[in-house]
């Protein structure tokens, strides 16, 4: 990646040290103010009481050892996600402050700021802090149950703080590898307990981490007849955890380990129909690697050819985007802007639209092949993280956090990167096509209005049911309260369950968590 590192100095420096500190300090205070407008919902009164009596009593975690003992057995009966669920779980604990996880999730967000404007700084051109921005902005739009994703506690911890330590660990691994810091040694020693956790994290974020670090390596490899030891090691590492994390007792392949003879009676014919689309999943995929990989390599040569692809893809750019119109214009009409800002599918076909208006102007700019791979890896790396769906049963919308995370990530720095590029006259003629930035910006205001003023109404259904709470707890211990009115993908409580008229989970949980004596449901 040496080729494409720019470097940056000067007046310059001093500007972007400024931008950065208002982009960090906006992400801060914006994201700590949704978290806080943000109740708790669903599994987070789960984390609160301990797992270590098999849900058969309502023992509120108080203490770390109880913490530990609660997560060993969430890892033998449920899942291994024990380091986010962890977290989770740290939290909810009995008097940990309310405003704690508020202000430790602005500072993941910011931290992610940072990396990314690092990258992009790095490697993607003169304006790091403009596309952070617009990183930003894209994820916001695009992202598919934003409110589960970012501000909802149990979904933060296992969603996007796993893609922000993921990010992180690979911004760093790139790094190490364009030896341009001293010390590389020591860092990479910091860095594999990093590695180790992120690989441990989830299922599927964890999995886009390993994938991005292998064609890494094998790019590094192939471009610099070496193999990179760094990165490497932080592959080991990372795939230790990832085999820590699958290989628990809760997980399919701790009870082929442990169990075979039960297991293949209890999920033979599960197994019989997911083994073979698991397995043709992961050939499909290195299939259209193998063949990515060679048809850019040939085209990369052929400047006709490639030019033909060119003009291809912005065919099938134009294409995506007339059927992105109809769709989003079938949402608005049938439920108006509420359900157009917060369609899973219109999210996810903008970011691939974003994607295929990246690489038609890296081809058009005629961007190198050692420009282009970077962006590609992050991508191909993202979009395989919906493998392991395959195999689950039970696929939220906010699975599609890496996948979107990643390619966002990639298709940005395509675009700084074919900025950079640019010939002065072309950058003139560029900086006179504000459609892009136009078109993006009021996206993003129309989207946060919505959005934000949904947060604002479910905020102040939250406080009319904890003064609902205080009244009960003062009188007979019946509380009679509402659903929240949410109506948008911004609010947490989208698609979650709150409390439903005769619905045992979460009602129970919530009535131990507050000290009720019981809970009446009146639907709106």
């Amino acid at each position: 990646m040496r080729d494409s590192v720019i470097e940056h100095g000067g007046a310059g420096t001093e500007k972007r040290r400024y931008g950065f500190f208002l982009l960090s300090l906006c992400v801060f205070v914006m994201v700590l103010i949704m978290t806080e407008m943000t109740p708790l919902v669903a599994d987070d009164y789960d984390y609160a009481f301990s797992w270590a009596f098999h849900w058969s009593y309502f023992m509120r975690i108080d203490n770390l050892k109880l913490l530990w003992d609660s997560m060993e057995t969430h890892r033998l009966f449920t899942h291994g996600r024990v380091f986010a669920s962890g977290w989770a779980t740290l939290f909810l604990m009995k008097g940990m402050p309310e405003w704690a996880f508020s202000v430790a999730n602005a500072a993941v967000c910011t931290a992610f700021t940072g990396f990314s404007m690092a990258f992009f700084r790095r490697l993607g051109g003169e304006r790091p802090v403009v596309a952070a921005t617009a990183l930003w902005m894209l994820l916001w739009i695009c992202m598919p149950v934003f409110g589960q994703v970012f501000l909802w506690l149990d979904g933060a911890c296992n969603y996007f703080w796993g893609a922000a330590l993921c990010w992180a660990v690979l911004e760093q691994a790139f790094r190490m590898e364009d030896n341009c810091t001293g010390m590389r040694n020591l860092r990479t020693c910091l860095l594999l307990p990093f590695a180790f956790v992120g690989g441990a994290w989830s299922e599927h974020i964890s999995f886009a981490m390993l994938v991005i670090l292998l064609l890494f390596l094998l790019y590094t490899r192939r471009r610099e007849k070496r193999v990179p030891v760094r990165s490497l090691c932080v592959l080991a590492a990372g795939a230790a955890g990832y085999l820590y994390l699958m290989f628990q007792p809760s997980m399919l392949p701790g009870k082929l380990l442990g169990k075979a003879d039960d297991v293949f009676s209890a999920y033979g014919e599960k197994l019989k129909v997911l083994a073979p689309k698991l397995l043709l999943a992961v050939v499909a995929f290195a299939a259209l690697c193998m063949a990515g990989v060679w048809v850019f390599r040939f085209f990369a040569r052929k400047h006709g050819i490639r030019k033909t692809v060119t003009v291809s893809i912005g065919g099938i750019l134009i294409l995506s985007g007339c059927c992105t119109l109809v769709l989003a214009g079938g949402e608005l009409l049938d439920g108006g802007l509420d359900a157009l800002v917060s369609s899973s599918l219109v999210g996810i076909l903008l970011t691939g639209m974003l994607f295929l208006y990246a690489l038609w102007r890296a081809l058009r700019q005629g961007l190198s092949r050692e420009q282009m791979a970077l962006p590609l890896i992050l991508t191909a790396g993202g979009m395989s993280a919906m493998i392991p769906f395959l195999a689950a049963s039970y696929k939220p919308a906010r699975g599609f956090c890496a996948p979107v995370v990643f390619t966002l990530l990639g298709s940005v720095l395509l675009l700084c990167l074919t900025e950079g590029s640019a010939a002065p006259e072309d950058k003139n003629r560029m900086k006179r096509m504000k459609l892009l930035p136009a078109a993006l910006t009021v996206c993003y205001l129309i989207s946060f209005t919505v959005g934000f003023a949904d947060l604002l109404r479910v905020y102040k259904a939250s406080e009319e049911r904890d003064r609902a709470i205080a009244e009960a707890l003062a009188g007979d211990g019946i509380l009679i309260t509402s659903p929240y009115p949410c109506r948008t993908k911004y609010s947490a409580q989208y698609g979650l369950q709150d409390l439903e008229p005769d619905s045992a989970w979460p009602t129970d949980k919530m009535k131990a968590f507050y000290g009720l004596r019981g809970i009446v449901v009146e639907m709106p």
